[in-house]
């Protein structure tokens, strides 16, 4: 083999060895790479606590019985003291349409016409009058002509000086409603002092829940039937086990927090209720004076491992 030819074979060697030493280092930079992140989630669930070989860093509250006032808001429909929806006593077309809707009326005072034409009868024409003193809150017809039958009002009329409003509460409290309560109705940012009319005798069977009627005044008649306010009851104050509702985990097994013993956290059901956006009234399954974890919950699972942080 003359020098020419071995150096040409060297060459070809060289050519063929080069592709195979870059798909080696192609292959060690991948294994380098898949160990880095499998460490990086090692450390991951290290710090959530999943594996049991870091602690959780929490911040954790002492909870207590408190002496705090209840109230209770729900929204409730307004109606008159006195409303009333008038219906034909007959099948017909409207011929003659009253006062117009805020127009006020007297009891016996007419509001519409109807005529009716049946079979063997001559054309008929049948008044029909207010029950009540009030005002017209709303025509359920628009115009002359339609047709109406005694099964759908025709006409609303409303005596709107007073309001009410029924407010079903839950049955713990509204066992506790007499009326005495202080009460107070909210709408569009105005506050109004209201009474307890009445408090029913008999929950309601679907519900379990119980009706409290409430009386609004309302002089200037600028809140009307048919809108809605917010009713609030001022309940007794009573001793209560409040929480911060970030501790709260809600699953589709239920209500739990995590209650810490030394250096582990133990998951805990409880039964709740809410009282406004950031706190919740834990009504079973926690004792007083329990340590919960109050920041970091979501981080955590039965028996890991945490460190209370300030």
């Amino acid at each position: 083999m003359t020098n020419s030819q071995t150096m040409e074979s060297i060459s070809y060697a060289a050519k063929l060895r080069r592709p195979m030493i870059l798909l080696s280092i192609c292959l060690l930079s991948t294994l380098s790479q898949a160990c880095h992140n499998k460490d990086e989630r090692k450390s991951e669930g290290a710090k959530r606590g999943g594996d049991g070989k870091g602690p959780v860093a929490v911040k954790v509250a002492d909870i207590a019985m408190q002496m705090v006032a209840r109230p209770v808001s729900v929204d409730a429909p307004l109606f008159g003291i006195y409303q009333a929806d008038v219906y034909t006593k007959a099948t017909g077309r409207i011929s003659y349409m009253g006062p117009h809707e805020g127009a006020a009326v007297k009891a016996g005072e007419l509001l519409f016409r109807i005529d009716r034409n049946d079979p063997g009868e001559s054309f008929l024409t049948m008044p029909t009058t207010s029950p009540l003193t009030g005002w017209v809150g709303r025509w359920r017809v628009t115009t002359v002509g339609e047709q109406v039958t005694p099964a759908d009002p025709v006409v609303t009329i409303v005596d709107d000086r007073i309001l009410r409003a029924v407010a079903y509460l839950p049955a713990e409290d509204w066992l506790e409603v007499t009326t005495a309560t202080k009460v107070t109705a909210v709408m569009n940012g105005q506050s109004r002092a209201a009474k307890v009319l009445s408090v029913a005798r008999s929950a309601d069977l679907n519900s379990g829940r119980g009706s409290v009627t409430v009386e609004i005044p309302n002089p200037n008649r600028d809140w009307r039937a048919g809108m809605y306010a917010r009713v609030q009851f001022e309940l007794q104050p009573k001793q209560r086990l409040l929480l911060s509702a970030a501790a709260l985990i809600i699953t589709d097994q239920g209500a739990f927090v995590y209650q810490t013993e030394g250096d582990q956290a133990r998951r805990t059901s409880v039964e709740f209720r809410v009282v406004d956006p950031d706190t919740v009234e834990i009504t079973g399954g926690l004792p007083p004076q329990a340590k919960v974890v109050v920041a970091g919950a979501n981080l955590l699972s039965d028996k890991s491992r945490v460190q209370i942080i300030e």
